[in-house]
């Protein structure tokens, strides 16, 4: 609406509300002129005129009016005209004819405009206000119009039912919903076709490619759609639902990010994980929304965070000699009220002024100790360090400690290693490594690796770093089965401090997680390894304890029992020798057939010959009594043979069977099936191959463990009862069997 139809209509409202008619009659002459647009508008002032018993100059007014819109063909302004009049002068039917002319012509490119109209009575009808209303809500539901639930989300009319009063649509998260024509007015908002919800519905390929040729204008565009506020987290979900994959949403994001944060009219949080983006009203620079958040904050971590943000930019945008004359008053007087025994607090601000002044050509000076003084100073420099809630100025302190004494180094290192941080022991590895102390850091790692309480965090880094081979200079070997032990001796300190609700409980829940993550990724690799060296009489102890432990969830125990047995193949038999069990077949798959196959070649033919040529090296030292190669090169031909012998023996009785001969009649293996667990009612898929198959993450489980042997012979509507590792049973229904090699 113009201005100038702004202020004619507050001039006419303003009279009406005094009932001076005879003002309002005269500046009807410029509505004529140039029509407001609003129904509303035409609704008050129908209402006002029809209070007054001023219905007849109302309807001349009017006829006037539409007359007026006619000759210039205004058919929308009829259409908004007639519909605040109308609801005061429901029977003014002289209306009917322009009335049905304008939404002809208004709504010509609708297919079904003749049905509606019929359908609306507006063409014979004896009043017209609840006929048009019908019309327009019909036009208003039509397919293809766009709504929100305030539950279920976006949805978009699939199919308008007039005579059956139903409006089908299809809502993204819900499916398939049908509303009466009331319940859609009562339930649901209709929503304009351009915004963002509607046209991810209708041409998501059209957004994806707006938000790859202009990120910043369509992040604008989304957030005014929004209310102008969203977090990072429910962007993400809105465009992941047919904008972008996930790899195209971290790609689009990784690229953009910075855009984002330094447009002037997108406000950001400082939450690295989830931040807050704002539509401005005003532009702000980036150093200027920092500030104002960095002199609101108290806390040491929001100074850091914000300052280092300040401070990455300042090469773009340098931060100004007011600006940084505020941060320092702020770090002064935050230095000033650090108490006597606050020494890790005071050298933090220490050091974020030092940081401050790096990019400074004036510097300011510090009272008192400067950062250097009080970490010399300090009468437990390692507690100190440890104590700073920054890695990265960990970093700094222990090289500054390196550096104003490096004779007491090494030692210092050493107590820096287990009581710190895994980013400050993997910074001195390297550094101790750099300076070629490449002794002391493989010390340093086994005994980490044999003293694991001390840090478990660290411990697992370490295991996790020399598994993966990312430290090939730190040559440090472990074998399996005492790396096993270590991490089961953790998950059960854990479980302990656990079951007595200790206060940081949560820590410890942390904590088991991450270690029982680190048995069972890669498909349980290192209980596999733990375990395939063991005498067999080990392994069913082994086995029977931590089967047995109340400590551990079923989900680790069923992944637990699938690793050993794809090892140990006569676990459930009271021998282990082969011919207790050689005519006992069985089944694999091809893939893991061919795999073992490869693993036997290269233990025959690569690692036995070089074994016996390291036994033969080592025994031309002499003295085998003090020969630790030589000894540790027998046993290392133990394992091997004890090995190879198993992979002959179940490579001799292992059968593949192809797609086409799985019997998907019962469970067996090579079967993909559903089942129902009847005390929760929750749906389970599970698929059953052999021992060298099992993947329980995936729910892939050998045929041949207790858990996968209780359905085998099972049809579909057959119940049954299942016991699991720790003595608990399960009602289950079985619902389909599928093929899971096809």
């Amino acid at each position: 609406m113009s201005e100038t139809s702004s202020r004619l209509e507050n001039q006419i409202n303003h009279f009406v509300a005094l009932g001076k008619w005879d003002k309002v009659e005269s500046l009807w002459q410029q509505v004529l002129e140039d029509p407001i647009p609003q129904a509303k508008f035409y609704a008050t002032l129908a209402a006002h005129m029809v209070r007054a018993e001023k219905a007849t100059e109302l309807k001349a007014w009017t006829t006037l009016l539409i007359e007026a819109c006619q000759t210039k063909n205004n058919y929308k302004e009829i259409i908004q005209i007639a519909r605040g009049v109308l609801h005061s002068l429901p029977d003014f039917t002289e209306l009917r004819a322009p009335l049905l002319e304008a939404l002809k012509h208004h709504h010509s490119n609708l297919a079904r405009i003749e049905e509606f109209l019929e359908a609306s009575g507006i063409a014979n009808a004896p009043t017209l206000f609840i006929p048009l209303n019908k019309f327009l809500q019909y036009i208003s539901c039509s397919e293809g119009q766009c709504f929100i639930h305030d539950h279920w989300g976006a949805g978009q009319v699939t199919k308008l039912d007039i005579p059956g009063d139903r409006v089908h649509f299809h809502f993204q998260e819900q499916g398939d919903k049908s509303f009466s024509f009331a319940g859609v007015k009562e339930y649901l908002k209709k929503l304009p076709k351009t915004h963002f919800l509607a046209q991810r519905m209708i041409n998501p390929k059209m957004l994806t490619k707006r938000a790859e040729a202009e990120p910043v204008e369509f992040l604008k565009y989304y957030l005014h759609n929004h209310h102008n506020s969203v977090a990072r987290a429910k962007l993400k979900e809105d465009l992941l639902k047919g904008v972008f994959d996930e790899k195209g949403w971290n790609s689009w994001w990784g690229k953009n990010r910075d855009k984002f944060r330094f447009d002037p009219y997108i406000g950001f949080s400082t939450s690295a994980a989830n931040p807050v983006m704002e539509l401005r009203t005003e532009a702000k620079s980036f150093h200027e929304e920092l500030l104002q958040e960095f002199l609101r904050v108290d806390s040491f971590a929001k100074r850091h965070n914000l300052l280092t943000e300040m401070l990455k930019r300042h090469e773009q945008e340098a931060l100004s000699d007011a600006a940084a004359k505020k941060i320092h008053f702020v770090l002064d007087k935050a230095l000033g009220e650090c108490g006597g025994e606050q020494f890790a607090e005071r050298l933090e601000y220490l050091y974020l002024i030092e940081d401050l002044n790096a990019v400074l050509s004036h510097k300011f000076n510090v009272d008192g100790l400067s950062a250097d003084e009080s970490l010399l100073k300090s009468l437990e420099p390692i507690a100190l360090i440890t104590a700073l809630s920054v890695h990265d100025y960990q970093i700094r302190a222990a090289d500054r400690l390196r550096n104003a004494n490096p004779d007491a180094w090494n030692d210092l290192a050493e107590k820096l290693f287990f009581a710190g941080t895994q980013r400050l022991a993997q910074w001195i590895l390297k550094e101790l490594i750099a300076q070629g102390h490449t002794d002391q850091a493989i010390h340093l790692a086994e005994q980490m690796l044999h003293r694991p309480d001390e840090n478990p965090e660290l411990f697992l880094w370490m295991v996790r770093t020399l598994r993966e081979g990312k430290w090939p200079e730190l040559p440090v070997e472990i074998s399996p089965q005492l790396m096993f032990d270590a991490v089961m001796e953790i998950i059960q300190t854990c479980s302990v401090q656990i079951a007595h609700e200790v206060i940081d409980a949560a820590k410890y829940r942390g904590v088991k997680s991450r270690f029982e993550n680190l048995l069972t990724e890669n498909r349980q690799a290192l209980i596999a390894e733990a375990f395939q060296d063991m005498e067999i009489e080990d392994v069913r102890r082994r086995h029977t304890e931590i089967m047995g432990n109340p400590a551990l969830n079923e989900a680790f125990k069923l992944a637990f029992d699938n690793a050993v047995r794809s090892v140990c193949y006569n676990l459930d038999h009271d021998d282990g020798s082969a011919s207790s069990t050689e005519s006992n077949e069985h089944f694999v798959t091809k893939a893991s057939f061919e795999a073992r196959q490869k693993e036997y070649q290269q233990i025959k033919n690569t690692d036995i010959p070089a074994n016996s040529k390291a036994i033969g090296e080592a025994a031309a030292m002499g003295d085998l009594s003090e020969n630790a190669e030589y000894h540790s090169a027998k046993e290392r031909q133990k394992v091997l043979f004890r090995r190879k012998e198993a992979l002959e023996d179940l490579l001799q009785r292992a059968r593949t069977l192809e797609p086409n001969q799985v019997d998907t009649s019962v469970v067996g293996f090579g079967t993909k099936f559903k089942i129902r667990n009847q005390d929760n009612g929750k749906m389970e898929e599970y698929t059953l191959l052999g021992l060298w198959d099992a993947d329980p993450e995936k729910n892939i489980l050998s045929y041949l463990t207790p858990f996968g042997k209780q359905f085998m012979k099972k049809q579909a509507g057959d119940t049954l009862v299942v016991t699991q590792p720790s003595g608990n049973t399960i009602r289950y229904e079985v619902l389909e069997i599928n093929n899971a090699l096809k």
